[in-house]
């Protein structure tokens, strides 16, 4: 992911020299991936205004198709006159809580996390973050070796890679 983004930012930035591409293309991906991630998370009160009735009704209907097993078994138990083992029991409580637990998360929703502004923001840094991350460390096969350079590593060396060359800065004669 963070190749194709840094192809297409280098691409956008096709009219700068060689060198000021390759030193702007990944802080500029960062920047978009951070107002990308903000604007998402500042629209998670709409999303979640959404989403939280179908995450309850969903989760209400996945408890009750889990439930279907042991209610069959149940009542084919009772229907022979034996008592269900109490793993049943177990069984179905362990569903009953999962579907509130998921019910209750989904009442608490999105948009209480992202309502403080300052939560928002470190959100939005660990998010990006492990968005970089990932890319980086998912852009080399395993089998590469030392042939392939991770984006951020390759951005690294460039940059500190063009510092160290000599600068000619010519100056102007000095007045008499």
């Amino acid at each position: 992911m963070i190749e194709a983004g840094l192809h297409a930012i280098s691409r956008l930035l096709s009219w700068m020299p060689d060198g000021a591409r390759v030193a702007s293309a990944l802080p500029l991906l960062v920047l978009l991936l951070i107002v990308l991630v903000n604007g998402v998370l500042r629209w998670a009160s709409a999303i979640d205004r959404l989403v939280r009735p179908l995450v309850s009704g969903l989760a209400s209907m996945v408890g009750l198709l889990a439930l279907l097993p042991e209610y069959l078994l149940t009542t084919a138990l009772r229907r022979l006159g034996q008592r269900p083992p109490n793993a049943f029991y177990l069984y179905g409580e362990a569903v009953e809580n999962a579907v509130l637990l998921t019910r209750q998360v989904a009442r608490a929703g999105l948009a209480s996390l992202t309502d403080d502004k300052r939560l928002r923001r470190v959100l939005v840094v660990l998010i990006v973050g492990a968005m970089v991350s990932v890319g980086n460390a998912r852009s080399c096969p395993a089998n590469a070796g030392s042939t392939c350079k991770p984006p951020v590593a390759s951005w690294w060396t460039h940059i500190t890679r063009s510092g160290d060359e000599p600068q000619t800065v010519q100056t102007p004669p000095a007045k008499r």
